[in-house]
């Protein structure tokens, strides 16, 4: 009976070692380091050729767009602020790299004294007169034992990362934004020529007609749809330059 019970119970303990959970050992977390997810990031769908340049505009080679743009972006209140953002916080990284570094001060001082001439001091000891120096430094420096100030400075190193890079995308918004309306407003330039040169056409179809009409090789109908069309054309001109003048106003 007691071999029985003790195989049953291996049986039970053997089973149940089979049912426990494995657990895998948990990796240590490494610093989060943004600057190199960024880089690693940017190489991974950009390559040298591709790559957005700076002032992407300018392959237009449109100097009226360049200007534009230019003004645009250094009078802007959106970027004046972003800037001044990143360099506050570039400003607080220098100071707090600074803190790092060793402390050095110095100080030095002169007098000058004169020895009584009743003093138990001899002549020419005694009635003369005596400069004194002294030059004195020091050295400090804060020990980071636990690393705190590295962490501050990688946590704002990464602040000022984050603030280039608003300040990159508020450049790219704005520079696309005018480029598209400079574009589109060049686009309704040509269409306003072609327009013009419409009417300018469709005016001496109408004269055409008109001598038809007077010499009764047409009829009136003719001559009222000529000018249907006519009004049309002026019609479509008068709404494409308010249009543009709307572009202008908002570039």
């Amino acid at each position: 009976m007691k071999n029985r019970e003790i195989l049953l119970l291996a049986v039970i303990a053997i089973g149940l070692g089979g049912c426990v959970p494995k657990f895998d050992k948990l990796s240590e977390l490494k610093e989060y380091d943004i600057k190199k997810e960024v880089e690693n990031s940017k190489s991974s769908f950009v390559d040298d050729k591709s790559e957005l340049k700076a002032k992407w505009w300018e392959i237009f080679g449109d100097k009226q767009l360049d200007a534009l743009i230019s003004k645009a972006i250094n009078d802007a209140p959106s970027i004046k602020s972003v800037e001044a953002r990143y360099n506050a916080a570039n400003s607080v990284t220098e100071a707090l790299k600074a803190e790092t570094m060793p402390q050095i001060s110095a100080k030095s001082s002169a007098s000058r004294e004169r020895f009584s001439e009743n003093d138990f001091l001899p002549p020419p000891f005694g009635g003369g007169y005596y400069s004194r120096y002294q030059i004195g430094g020091a050295l400090e420096y804060d020990f980071d034992f636990w690393n705190a100030k590295e962490r501050q400075i990688k946590s704002q190193k990464s602040l000022v990362l984050m603030q280039k890079a608003s300040l990159e995308v508020t450049r790219l918004a704005i520079s696309s934004g005018i480029c598209e309306l400079y574009l589109s407003w060049n686009f309704d330039e040509k269409r306003l020529e072609i327009l013009h040169q419409s009417l300018a056409i469709a005016q001496e179809a109408l004269g055409a007609l008109d001598t038809k009409y007077k010499t009764g090789l047409t009829n009136k109908s003719a001559l009222n749809e000529q000018e249907i069309k006519i009004s049309k054309i002026s019609q479509q001109i008068n709404a494409l330059k308010r249009t543009i003048e709307g572009k202008k106003e908002e570039i």
